[in-house]
């Protein structure tokens, strides 16, 4: 049963298709071309800025610029990577390409049963990755941590331990051990904890509760803030516009 089981589940960790951003990430043909025949980065992150104003995005690179990927001409939803491709929510390397948000919960079932059977050798990485989810981390945000626009926040996405879980496998708990897509949300946006706080509040809070996620009083799932709202596209001074975008690119 158990091998049974081992196998499903690695077959849907190694085959399920990556999720990709969607229409809306993508420049259009005229921002395209604008954004083409602009040498002066500022002004081609004035492009990006108008064109990111209406998306559920609320992270920047580490120098404060709309993380755009070049080879893509997309803009990148928040923690996406490119690989051979953009995927969403990336967060490892996998046999064929990297582990996105549609494979996660079928990676940790498949954790799940090999470290039955195989205990002590897998156990540690099964016990990692169940940690990732309970912190709201990719392991890439586990070594750098995302940036928002009141600085680095290795938490920003996290909503607590039992809302963190609930998002990777869903609230149906007899789904859990089954590689069944169970998981809360599209794949394209997530709430953040910090994002509608004023920036020197949430600079404040962010380094208070810099080991901790926050408690179970928060709503899940946050709706993406409203242009007025949203202080990361709509305040120009956060953005720094000589800084470059340090992405990750694989291929």
């Amino acid at each position: 049963m158990f091998f049974v089981m081992f196998v499903w589940s690695y077959w849907m960790t190694i085959f399920t298709s990556p999720a990709s951003p969607s229409k809306e990430f993508y420049l259009s043909n005229s921002e395209k071309e604008r954004y083409e025949k602009e040498f002066s980065q500022e002004r081609q992150q004035e492009i990006l800025r108008r064109a990111a104003r209406d998306l559920p995005i609320y992270t920047t690179s580490a120098s404060r610029t709309i993380r755009y990927c070049e080879r893509c001409q997309l803009i990148k939803p928040d923690r996406a990577h490119h690989c051979s491709a953009c995927d969403m929510k990336s967060t490892e390397i996998c046999p064929k390409n990297e582990l996105a948000d549609t494979r996660a919960k079928f990676h940790i079932v498949f954790l799940f049963f090999v470290s039955t059977m195989f205990f002590i050798s897998v156990l540690s990485l099964f016990s990692y990755h169940c940690w990732l989810v309970g912190k709201n981390r990719t392991t890439i945000e586990s070594f750098r941590a995302p940036t928002f626009s009141y600085g680095p926040d290795g938490n920003g996405f996290s909503l607590g331990y039992s809302k963190n879980w609930r998002q990777v496998f869903g609230d149906e708990k007899k789904y859990w051990l089954l590689p069944i897509y169970s998981s809360l949300g599209d794949g394209c946006s997530f709430p953040a904890r910090l994002v509608g706080m004023d920036p020197e509040q949430a600079s404040v809070t962010n380094q208070n509760e810099y080991a901790r996620s926050v408690g179970p009083n928060q709503p899940f799932p946050i709706k993406p803030l409203s242009e007025s709202k949203n202080r990361l596209l709509d305040n120009e001074s956060q953005w720094i516009e000589n800084g470059s975008e340090e992405g990750i690119v694989r291929s």
